[in-house]
C-alpha cells in the first residue's frame, strides 16, 4: 500500500471501515462523519453496509437530504477524486443493491461488492461484510408490514428529536452530554440477547472458511475482541456512537471512537454547520449525481413505480 506523509492534525490509517450511516435518516450520518472524515487519510475506505437507508427513503414521501448528510457525500466524493478506494458492501437497509447485477462495477467511483476479502500488513485475511446475513432476527423484520416499520421509525426519530434537545441543553449547563438517545435504544431493545448469536454465528463462519477474523457492522455496537482464535471487529454506527475500524501502518486493529479521539486531538468546535462554508462544495455536482442515483433505486412513497434501474458508472 502506498504510504502518505504523517501531519499533526490529520489521522493516517492504510485501511477505514465504516458502516450503518443511515443516510436519509433524520438523525443519521451527522456533522461528527464530516468532521471524522476531514480529519482522517486511508488509502482504503470500506462502506459497510446501511450506507443509504433505503427501507426508510421508499416509505415516506420523497425530500431532499438534510445539508449535513449531503456534505458526508462530499467528503466521500473528496476522497474519491484524492486517490482513496472506496468500496461499497450493502446492508439490509440498502439490501437492494445486492439484487441489481452491479456487484463487482464501479458506480459514480466506488467499486460495489457483496463481500471483501482483507489481507492486513500482517498477513493475516479478514472477511468484511455488514452481517446481516448472520442474523435471524432480520428475516422476521423483513417479513413485517411497512406500516408498523414505519411506525416504529418515526417513534425512533421522535424520541431521538426530545434526547437532542436534553443533550444540548446538558451541554450548555452542565459541560456534558448523556448520549440519552442511545442509552434508550439500549434500554428499549433486545440486542444484548440477540447480538451474542449475531456475533457467535459471524465468529464461527469466519473460522469454517478459513479466515483469521471478520469485520462487520449491522449491530451498531463497535467491538474488537478475539474468540476461538477469530478476532472480531465490528464498526458501530454514525448514528450514536460514531465509530470506525482502522488498521494502522504495522497492521493492527482498533475501534476509533471519533466522540472520544477528537478531544484527544483538541478539537473543540464542532466542524459542521449549516451557515459555513463548505470545504467540499467542489465536489457538489458529483453529489448530486449519487443523489439522483439514489432518488431511482428508492424513489420514494408515492412515486411511480416501476422496476429499480441500476445506478449508471
Amino acid at each position: 500500500m502506498k504510504k502518505q506523509p504523517a501531519s499533526s492534525t490529520i489521522d493516517y490509517y492504510p485501511i477505514i471501515v465504516i458502516s450503518d450511516l443511515h443516510i436519509g435518516k433524520k438523525y443519521g450520518a451527522s456533522d461528527m462523519l464530516c468532521e471524522f472524515l476531514h480529519n482522517t487519510r486511508c488509502d482504503k475506505l470500506v462502506l459497510n453496509g446501511d450506507i443509504i437507508d433505503g427501507r426508510l427513503i421508499n416509505h415516506r414521501r420523497p425530500r431532499d437530504l438534510p445539508e449535513s448528510q449531503k456534505r458526508v457525500l462530499d467528503a466521500i466524493n473528496r476522497k474519491i477524486a484524492e486517490g482513496t478506494e472506496v468500496i461499497y458492501l450493502p446492508g439490509n437497509h440498502d439490501i437492494e443493491l445486492r439484487d441489481m447485477g452491479i456487484a463487482g462495477k464501479t458506480i459514480l467511483g466506488m467499486k460495489v461488492e457483496q463481500s471483501l476479502d482483507l489481507v492486513d500488513n500482517s498477513g493475516r485475511k479478514f472477511l468484511v461484510l455488514h452481517g446481516d446475513q448472520f442474523d435471524l432476527g432480520e428475516e422476521k423484520a423483513q417479513r413485517l408490514p411497512q406500516w408498523f416499520l414505519t411506525v416504529v421509525e418515526r417513534a425512533d426519530e421522535t424520541m431521538t428529536s426530545i434526547c437532542t434537545v436534553f443533550d444540548k441543553v446538558a451541554q450548555r449547563t452542565l459541560g456534558k452530554s448523556f448520549r440519552l438517545a442511545q442509552r434508550v435504544r439500549g434500554l428499549m431493545s433486545d440486542d444484548k440477547h440477540g447480538h451474542p448469536q449475531v456475533e457467535k454465528t459471524a465468529i464461527n463462519y469466519a473460522k469454517e472458511k478459513g479466515y483469521n477474523g471478520i469485520i462487520c457492522g449491522h449491530l451498531h455496537q463497535a467491538a474488537n475482541r478475539t474468540k476461538d482464535g477469530i478476532l472480531y471487529l465490528n464498526s458501530g454506527d454514525w448514528v450514536d456512537s460514531f465509530s470506525a475500524i482502522v488498521m494502522d501502518q504495522q497492521g493492527s486493529w482498533d475501534v476509533l471512537q471519533w466522540s472520544k479521539h477528537r478531544k484527544e486531538k483538541g478539537l473543540k468546535k464542532r466542524f459542521f454547520h449549516a451557515a459555513n462554508d463548505n470545504p467540499d462544495k467542489s465536489f457538489r455536482p458529483m453529489t448530486e449525481k449519487l443523489i439522483d442515483a439514489i432518488k431511482t433505486v428508492w424513489p420514494g412513497k408515492g412515486a411511480k413505480k416501476s422496476p429499480p434501474s441500476p445506478p449508471q458508472p
